[in-house]
């Protein structure tokens, strides 16, 4: 999870308003609280799920 913080500031450094999603294989409960914590908008977790991915990305765009 230590690579999160540099990833996030990297994107957020090249397009600020770009909300980011953090999609990995950590699912515990704790590890949600790490990704944002280090500032990601949205968590989804490995395997992807069309239906969460879809669910998350038009969360997204309702509150633009």
């Amino acid at each position: 999870l230590s690579v999160y913080p540099r990833f996030y500031k990297l994107l957020k450094k090249i397009k600020p308003d770009i909300p980011v999603i953090a999609q990995t294989a950590f699912a515990m409960s704790e590890d949600k609280n790490k990704v944002l914590a280090a500032g990601f908008d949205y968590y989804i977790t490995k395997p992807v799920l069309k239906e969460k991915l879809y669910s998350t990305i038009n969360g997204i765009l309702e509150n633009k």
